[in-house]
């Protein structure tokens, strides 16, 4: 009676080859995958948007430049009111020209050193992604508008702030400043009235005096001047709208003011114009977090085909050779998981 054929423990050992093939096809699909989400998800907002301090500040520029107004410079002190405004409008979670305290920025200016001012001004804005939006968004609403053509601002600072958006932040905060100093409004109108000179009367004879006592003294009048003279008080400061980008139907506006040497920050009064919004993205998470979670995916399957593997060959008795290529396999397997989620 023939006995029945040995089954060699090497056949007996089938998961080596099929532990391979399974981890060659995770792989290839993980690059797929990985190529999809570089297609269908955007960059990552904070890294690939052009919404920058320079942007925002070239474009406004530019808007000005259209209109044949001066561009504004930039000034250190109003940009770091500007960016300490921000900063805190993130950290306390918070949309409006006066701080959970009541407080406007007008003192944070005159701290950083921009006094005496003739006039200040401030626009904010949240949850923009690029800078075309927020400046259009801007000049789409009347009181944003006037702050940005002011002919009368000479000097303007930019805040700007990303928050985490997973965390319950903000993911942009802007504020952007204006101002005139007293002294450079003074020498611009110097300048205005030793350029602009009064076009002399075209053939006409100077009226003759009417007959005086000789007891009063003839005074003789001033030509008028072309230039309007400086008034001794100056106007109140515009109207400084904020945006709010991801709520059209329900925007928070407030206007302030502020005139010169004000002591006590004016309450604010409410306001009703269009509502302005900026694009909000399609996806709740950019290019580079789906590419996380499709690695995070991909480690869990190694680190579970690596236990497997691992109770199996544990548990049969296979060839030396065989259990060193093994072994191998899962030392490289066990690297790729740990680098992975080390990357992570």
């Amino acid at each position: 009676m023939e006995s029945a054929p040995q089954i060699s423990p090497k056949a007996s050992f089938p998961s080596k080859n099929s532990s391979l093939k399974f981890l060659l096809v995770i792989f290839c699909l993980y690059f797929v995958l990985r190529a999809a989400a570089y297609i269908i998800f955007p960059h990552a907002l904070t890294q690939a948007s052009d919404l920058t301090v320079n942007n925002i500040l070239s474009a406004i520029n530019r808007e000005r430049q259209l209109r044949n107004l001066l561009t504004l410079n930039t000034d250190s002190r109003l940009s770091s009111a500007a960016q300490s405004k921000a900063d805190d409008m993130l950290a306390r979670h918070y949309f409006s020209h006066t701080d959970p305290e009541g407080n406007y920025i007008w003192p944070k200016i005159e701290a950083a050193g921009y006094t005496p001012y003739l006039q200040l001004g401030e626009n904010l804005a949240i949850e923009f992604y690029d800078t075309e939006s927020l400046v259009q968004a801007w000049m789409n609403s009347p009181t944003h508008r006037a702050n940005i053509l002011n002919d009368g601002f000479r000097d303007q600072g930019m805040g700007l702030d990303f928050g985490d958006t997973t965390q319950g932040q903000y993911h942009s905060v802007i504020v952007n400043t204006f101002g005139t100093l007293i002294s450079r409004s003074k020498e611009q109108v110097a300048s205005k009235t030793q350029i602009a000179s009064p076009p002399p009367p075209a053939d006409t004879q100077p009226a003759k005096p009417e007959p005086q006592p000789e007891s009063e003294s003839v005074t003789e009048l001033a030509p008028p001047s072309t230039t309007a003279p400086v008034a001794a008080e100056p106007p109140p400061f515009n109207i400084n709208l904020a945006i709010r980008g991801d709520e059209p139907t329900k925007p928070s506006f407030t206007v302030a003011t502020k005139k010169q040497h004000e002591t006590a920050s004016p309450s604010p009064s409410e306001l009703a114009p269009q509502a302005v919004t900026g694009q909000k993205p399609k996806f709740p998470f950019d290019q580079e977090q789906a590419g996380r979670y499709l690695t995070l995916g991909l480690g869990a399957v190694l680190l579970v085909l690596l236990l497997s593997d691992l109770k199996v060959a544990l548990s049969q008795k296979i060839q030396k050779l065989d259990k060193k290529l093994n072994n191998i396999v899962l030392l490289l397997l066990a690297l790729a998981a740990v680098a992975m989620i080390y990357w992570l």
